[in-house]
C-alpha cells in the first residue's frame, strides 16, 4: 500500500493529532513519513478491522435445537500495552537528531495535566535510557492516541436494551454502554511501569479514551517490577541463575546462535559506525557474551532496538539488507520465546502480574459481582518484553514475532449466559476468559480439545497460572 493510502486511511484521531501538534508548531513531516514507512497496525490495519466477534469464539451452535443457547457479556476488561515509537535505548552518536523526534516540552506539559502519578520511589533500570534515548517520539505519541481511540471503538456499545448478545454481534465484545453504563475513568484503573517512556505513552492512550476529559487520572507507577520480566536487580536469586543457565544449556539456542555467530558480527560492524562510547549495558531475558578481548560487543536485543530505530528512519547503510534486518529481529524474538516458554523461568518472570494482580481481579470479580464499585476497565502500560512474557506465561498460541509499537494483549472477563431450553429448565452462568493480541483473538493451549479454546473458564485459568512452573519439579 503506498504511503498516501495509508494516511488516508487514517481515523478522526489524526486530525486530533495534527491540531494538537500544530498548535505547539511542530513539523510533522517526519512523523507522518515515519508513521507511513513503519506500516503500524494502528496507522492502517487496525483502523480497517475493528474487531467484530468472531463466530469462531463461540462454540454453541443456535442451528442445533438440542444444544443450549448461550449469551455472552463482557464484564471486565484488562488491557496491557506496549509504548510507542521510540529513541533507542543505546546511546547513539548523533544525539541532536534524536533529540528532535522527541515530544516538546510545552506538549509534555499538557499531557503532564491529564494523570497524577502515584510513585513511592523512581525507578531504576538501564532500558530507561539517558538523556535523550529511550524516550517516546513525536510519531509513538501519535501511535498512542491512535491506541485509545481504537479502544474506545472497541468499548462502548452504542445503543442496546439487552445486556447479553448472541454469536456474531459486535456488541458481544463491548464492556460498556453509553446509555445504561457509560464509560467513566473512574471505572478504571490505570498502571504503568515508571519509564518516561510508558507513563507519556499512557498518557496518549488516556487523550484517545476520553477525548474530553475533565481533571486528573491517577496513574500508579509502583509496580515496575512486577510489569517487566527483566527487573534490575531479578526479584529472585533463582530466576537470575536459571536465566544463565538455560542461556548456556539449550541445545536449540547454542546450535542456533552458533550458526548466526557471523551474521552478529557483520551486523555489529555495521552499526558501530552509530554507536556513542558510553554504551549502555544489555538488558532483556538471558545472559550473553559481550566482551570480547577489549571489545565491547552488543547482545541481539541492543542491535534489534538499533536497527529498528534506524530503519524507520532511513537511516541504515545501503549495505544493511532488508533480508539482513528481518534475521536480526526474527532471531531475538524467537530469542526470548524460547527461553519464555520453559515452564519455571515463566512463573518466576510473570506470576506476580499475569495471577497476583490479572486472574486475581477476575476471581475477585467472581465473589463480588453485585459491588457497582468495583473497576471494570484495567490499563497497563507496559514493554515488548512484557507482552512476551505474557503470551508464554498464558500458554497462548502465538508466532515467536516481536510486538510491534502499541500492540496489545486485551483480556476479557466474559459472563457466559446459558438458556432454558426443552432439555433444561434453569438458567446458568460461568465466567470465562478470552484473549486478543491487537485485533487477533488467541486460543488457550490448557483447553481441552472438546472445549472452545478461545474461550477459557476461569477456574481452570487460575489453576494453570497458579500451578505450572510454581517450583522446579513442577515444570509441566
Amino acid at each position: 500500500m503506498r504511503s498516501v493510502d495509508r494516511l488516508l486511511l487514517l481515523p478522526r484521531t489524526f486530525f486530533l493529532m495534527v491540531a494538537l501538534l500544530t498548535s505547539f508548531r511542530l513539523n510533522l513531516k517526519h512523523v507522518a513519513a515515519a508513521a507511513a514507512r513503519s506500516g503500524s497496525r494502528n496507522a492502517a490495519s487496525t483502523i480497517v478491522n475493528n474487531m467484530k466477534a468472531n463466530p469462531a469464539l463461540i462454540s454453541a451452535s443456535a442451528s442445533d435445537n438440542n444444544k443450549e443457547e448461550k449469551k455472552y457479556r463482557v464484564v471486565q476488561v484488562h488491557v496491557i500495552h506496549r509504548h510507542g515509537d521510540r529513541s533507542p535505548i543505546t546511546p547513539l552518536r548523533d544525539e541532536d537528531f534524536w533529540s528532535e523526534q522527541l515530544i516538546p516540552e510545552t506538549l509534555r506539559s499538557k499531557l503532564d495535566a491529564t494523570t497524577q502519578l502515584v510513585r513511592s520511589s523512581k525507578h531504576q533500570h538501564s532500558a530507561s535510557g539517558q538523556g535523550p534515548f529511550g524516550k517516546l517520539t513525536q510519531l509513538g505519541l501519535f501511535q498512542m492516541v491512535q491506541l485509545g481511540t481504537t479502544l474506545r471503538e472497541q468499548l462502548i456499545q452504542q445503543d442496546a436494551e439487552d445486556t447479553y448478545h448472541k454469536e456474531g454481534t459486535s456488541d458481544a465484545n463491548k464492556l460498556f454502554n453509553e446509555r445504561t453504563n457509560p464509560m467513566h475513568h473512574s471505572k478504571m484503573e490505570v498502571w504503568s511501569t515508571d519509564f518516561p517512556r510508558t507513563i507519556q505513552s499512557v498518557q496518549g492512550t488516556l487523550m484517545g479514551l476520553f477525548p474530553h476529559l475533565e481533571g486528573k487520572i491517577m496513574v500508579d507507577v509502583q509496580h515496575t517490577d512486577i510489569m517487566i520480566p527483566d527487573p534490575q536487580p531479578r526479584r529472585t536469586k533463582e530466576q537470575q541463575e536459571l536465566e544463565s543457565t538455560l542461556s548456556k544449556s539449550l541445545l536449540k539456542l547454542q546450535k542456533r546462535e552458533e550458526e548466526l555467530k557471523a551474521v552478529k558480527e557483520q551486523v555489529q560492524q555495521l552499526l558501530a559506525p552509530f554507536v556513542a562510547a558510553n554504551v549502555v549495558r544489555p538488558f532483556g531475558i538471558g545472559t550473553e557474551k559481550v566482551e570480547q578481548g577489549k571489545k565491547r560487543l552488543l547482545s541481539w536485543s541492543q542491535l534489534s532496538e538499533i536497527t529498528k530505530c534506524l530503519a524507520l528512519r532511513d537511516k541504515l547503510p545501503s549495505t544493511f539488507t532488508p533480508e539482513l534486518q528481518q534475521v536480526v529481529t526474527d532471531h531475538t524474538a524467537w530469542r526470548w520465546f524460547h527461553l519464555f516458554r520453559h515452564p519455571r523461568l515463566a512463573h518466576l518472570a510473570m506470576h506476580s502480574f499475569c495471577y497476583g494482580k490479572i486472574v486475581k481481579e477476575m476471581l475477585e470479580f467472581n465473589t463480588n459481582n453485585n459491588d457497582t464499585s468495583k473497576k471494570q476497565l484495567f490499563l497497563y502500560s507496559a514493554h515488548d518484553s512484557t507482552l512476551i512474557g505474557m503470551l508464554c506465561a498464558l500458554h497462548l498460541q502465538q508466532a515467536a514475532s516481536w510486538p510491534d509499537y502499541a500492540s496489545y494483549l486485551k483480556l476479557e472477563l466474559v459472563q457466559c449466559l446459558q438458556q432454558p431450553t426443552d432439555n433444561t429448565r434453569d438458567n446458568s452462568q460461568q465466567l470465562k476468559v478470552r484473549c486478543f493480541f491487537n485485533d487477533e483473538p488467541l486460543q488457550f493451549e490448557w483447553c481441552n480439545s472438546e472445549d472452545d479454546a478461545y474461550l477459557i473458564p476461569l477456574e481452570l485459568l487460575a489453576n494453570k497460572l497458579d500451578t505450572i512452573g510454581s517450583s522446579p519439579e513442577k515444570e509441566h
